[in-house]
């Protein structure tokens, strides 16, 4: 018999998904301490956004074609300059689109973030690995047929 989500987990998915979304977001230690977590998952929050209950609620809570469609819109984002002239311009907000290529990387767990993550040192050999390297490539091989769709 397969472990349900616990009432803690239940309520860390409802307070991170509020925080995606808080004009002034707060660390997961805090969410873990008013989902009514330990000093030690407070210090370690990924022992709980890790595990099989948290991840099963929050993908029920956002559905992949939700997750597909903000990243489509966030790898395509534009933003307006104006031109010397004083033309309104509409170009490609690349520093936008990155961040939302590196989200999605950490999302889909192919790297991690940049507070969380080894030395630089350990991060070289890390994406030499073959596995971390093959899944990458599948990774943007998925993302491109989704953007030509």
């Amino acid at each position: 018999m397969a472990k349900k989500p616990t009432a803690k987990q239940h309520k860390a998915v409802k307070l991170t998904l509020e925080n995606l979304v808080s004009e002034n977001p707060r660390p997961m230690g805090e969410i873990m301490k008013e989902a009514g977590y330990k000093p030690g998952i407070q210090l370690n929050p990924q022992i709980i956004t890790e595990s099989k209950g948290f991840k099963e609620l929050l993908n029920a809570a956002i559905p992949d074609n939700e997750l597909i469609r903000v990243a489509q819109e966030g790898l395509k984002a534009t933003t307006v300059r104006f031109s010397p002239e004083g033309e309104q311009l509409e170009v490609d907000d690349y520093a936008t689109r990155h961040k939302y290529w590196k989200d999605l990387h950490i999302f889909k767990g192919h790297a991690v973030p940049e507070d969380q993550g080894p030395k630089q040192q350990t991060i070289n050999n890390f994406f030499y690995k073959p596995e971390i390297t093959a899944k990458t490539k599948e990774f943007e091989e998925e993302l491109k047929n989704l953007l030509s769709e």
